[in-house]
């Protein structure tokens, strides 16, 4: 072992800028939609992952709600048929030490410590606690005098009847977390919220972003909530009838998948479909494609939110891989998805970005899917739209590579 003239007990931490990461951490998923958007994405990634029964999904939900007085507005999410946030209260010591499956609490309150890699989970990374933390607009002072800004709370009813609530803001160069159990917890519940919300009655766990941003609370009202929910997790409301809702004040609504959702498996007067199923993954044969499904809407284009070959992760919907080299009106009217195996799910997710809607197409098996959907479209365009790839790829790459020049040459001008 070598040794190195440090000691640890006379050095000085490094200091955060919270705020400022924080921010970062919103902009990256803004970088890809909205904040609403990633908020329903780890909200519902979260809880799948912690549901009991991972076969059929029995007796598991989530509902998000939004309350809003003069004094204070709450948006929550909190959900039933999981295990709820298991585990203690962690010491500093016991999270140098890889967290085991049971340690909920102690994974939610701290950041990107590592699963076990038999886990069957979506998220990875711990980062979308601080997407909920991020859509807070709150300000104040603490007894101290010092000032947070942004306001997080969350509790878990347990399976012994036991209740713990806790809080998560941020200051310039800290992250404070602080927990309370059973009756006490119960009234800084009621503290904190100025008793809109009580004690949850099922197992299971709830997040609150005090007072949100208000293009969080806008798209939380307009209906787009909704269809990001309809978009991103359209493969559990289809074949789980995942039940997902959404509560403004008094009136509960319960979202259901989007007719365009169901794909067509079949050749009809109106759609062309293309389907494989079981296939090898070309160049890495030990991974498995469960299915790859095509469709062309031969009566026009299909909606935004279809278009499109979806990359699917554990019923998520991650990524969206286009269709090039054709007439937009023809390419906007291809839309489907692709199915991974889990062993290939679970190797794809090691090259997934950490906000989970993009993949590093540099990488052997992101690259070895994308090829396959890429190969699979053209042979789909010829055999089943009678459509020329092979011209039209050509003309794509002259009209690519003529843009880049144009854009060279008018850089040059103006450096």
């Amino acid at each position: 072992m070598n040794l190195v003239d440090i000691n640890l007990n006379e050095t000085r931490s490094t200091v955060i800028n919270w705020p400022n990461h924080v921010k970062q951490i919103v902009d990256g998923y803004r970088s890809y939609h909205t904040i609403a958007h990633g908020i329903q994405k780890d909200a519902i990634q979260n809880s799948w992952d912690a549901r009991i029964d991972k076969s059929s999904a029995t007796n598991w939900g989530i509902i998000f709600e939004l309350v809003e007085t003069k004094d204070i507005t709450l948006i929550s999410f909190t959900d039933f048929g999981t295990t709820g946030l298991t585990g203690r209260v962690l010491k500093p010591e016991e999270l140098e030490l890889d967290l085991p499956s049971e340690e909920r609490w102690g994974r939610f309150e701290n950041v990107a410590f590592t699963k076990d890699p038999k886990e069957k989970s979506l998220g990875a990374r711990g980062r979308g606690k601080f997407i909920f933390l991020g859509a807070s607009d709150h300000k104040a002072t603490t007894n101290d005098g010092k000032s947070i800004g942004s306001l997080l709370l969350y509790d878990t009813l347990k399976f012994d009847g036991s209740y713990r609530f806790g809080f998560r803001t941020i200051t310039t160069t800290d992250s404070p977390i602080d927990d309370f159990d059973n009756e006490i917890g119960i009234e800084k519940l009621n503290y904190f919220t100025k008793g809109l919300l009580s004690k949850p009655k099922q197992v299971g766990t709830r997040v609150i972003i005090v007072n949100p941003k208000k293009d969080v609370v806008e798209e939380f009202k307009n209906g787009k909530l909704e269809n990001y929910i309809r978009e991103t997790w359209w493969e559990i409301l289809k074949d789980y009838n995942a039940h997902i809702s959404i509560k403004i004040n008094d009136a509960t609504r319960r979202i259901k998948i989007n007719e365009h959702f169901n794909f067509p498996e079949k050749d009809s007067d109106r759609f062309k479909v293309w389907i494989k199923a079981n296939v090898k993954l070309p160049g890495a044969p030990s991974y498995l494609i469960k299915k790859l499904h095509i469709v062309y809407d031969g009566q026009g284009i299909a909606e935004e939110d279809l278009r499109g070959i979806f990359i699917q992760r554990g019923g998520m919907k991650v990524h969206s891989l286009k269709v090039n080299y054709l007439e937009k009106s023809i390419s906007d009217s291809i839309y489907g998805y692709i199915k991974l195996d889990e062993d290939l799910e679970n190797k794809i997710k090691e090259d997934e970005g950490i906000e989970h809607y993009s993949y590093d197409f540099k990488k052997l098996i992101p690259k070895l899917i994308k090829q396959f959907v890429e190969d699979e479209s053209e042979r789909f365009i010829r055999e089943k739209l009678g459509i020329d790839t092979i011209s039209k790829s050509k003309n794509y790459e002259k009209d690519r590579s003529a843009e880049k020049k144009a854009i060279y040459q008018i850089n040059k001008v103006l450096c």
